[in-house]
Parts: structure tokens; sequence; C-alpha cells
């Protein structure tokens, strides 16, 4: 079985996500810059992509190793496929905001302070409560392109990677049979 801590199919479906994030991002942000202010749509759009990729990467990862694959290594390769896409987004993200489009986190906060009126609004809220929360979104969009915000997202994106390959990992792994020994698999690979 391989042991490796680094492991090929995990960093190569890691790429994968982080690719295809820059994809989705890239085409939303040409074809149609509002969708980034639709909070449900983008957000399962947001959540589909490293899904499949996790999926996906663990069910081959699995393969690789015979069809087997114990929790603790079905959680290793899952968390490289998250850390490893998700620090291909955030480079991304820091040369798109800061060599790119230097104005995008203007245009969002305009596109994302709109959509969150038109919601507040459609549910009654008062007045008050509005201005409230619109100075929150101003307040996160003023520290948005900061060195702090960045670590912050990149903190959040371990644990959330860690729990998210905690969840997935119950699903991929199997366990080899009790009488299993790990060279029948490194006897048919040879």
């Amino acid at each position: 079985m391989n042991t490796s801590i680094i492991k090929k199919i995990p960093v190569w479906y890691g790429i994968y996500y982080g690719i295809t994030s820059i994809a989705v991002f890239t085409i939303v942000y040409l074809v149609n810059f509002e969708l980034f202010g639709k909070f449900i749509l983008w957000g399962a759009i947001s959540l589909a992509i490293p899904l499949v990729f996790y999926i996906a990467g663990g069910i081959a990862e699995r393969k690789q190793n015979g069809g087997f694959l114990k929790y603790k290594q079905a959680f290793i390769a899952l968390f490289i496929i998250g850390i490893v896409g998700y620090l291909i987004n955030l480079t991304y993200t820091i040369v798109f905001t800061n060599v790119i489009d230097k104005q995008f986190n203007t245009r969002l906060e305009e596109v994302v302070t709109q959509s969150t009126a038109n919601w507040l609004e459609k549910y009654k809220m008062d007045q008050e409560k509005i201005d409230m929360q619109m100075e929150k979104i101003h307040e996160q969009f003023a520290n948005a392109n900061t060195t702090g915000a960045y670590i912050k997202q990149l903190l959040w994106a371990i644990v959330v990677s860690a729990i998210i390959s905690a969840i997935i990992a119950l699903i991929i792994k199997r366990n080899p049979p009790e009488n299993f020994m790990e060279t029948d698999i490194s006897k048919e690979e040879n």
C-alpha cells in the first residue's frame, strides 16, 4: 500500500480543484459579475467545486491503493487536496486583486452591498439593522486585501479543509479485510 505522506494523486486533484475554481471565477467575472452577489447560487458553486475534487480524488487514491484506504490515509489525501487547491486559489486571488483588477474589491463590495440590502428589505428588516449590516460589509471590504486578511483566510481554510476531509474520509475509507496482507497489493502492482 502507498504510505507516502506526499501523494501524487491528492496533489494533482488539488491542482485540478484550484484550476477549476480559477476558471469558474474568471468566467463569472467576465460574463456575469452580478453572480458574485447571489449568495446562495455562488455559495453552492463555491462549495460544489471542491467537493467534487475531494470525492473524486479520494476515490482515485483508494483505487491506487488496491481498493482500500484506511481512515487516516483518506483524511491525509483529502486534506492535501483541499490545501493545495486553496493555496492555488489564494495565490490567484492575491495576484488578481493586486495586479489584474485593483478595483475588484470595490466593485464586489458594491454588488454585495446592493444584494444584501435588497435581501434584507425583502424580508422587511428595519432600516437601522440594514445600515448596521452595510457598515459591517464596508469594514470587511476595507480590510479584505491585507496580509492579515489573507492569513485569516488561510487559517480558516485549514480548519474547514480538516472538517470536510474528516467527514468525506468516513465515506471514502475502505478498510482491508482482517486477513488481508498489505504486500498483496504491491505484488499486484509489480
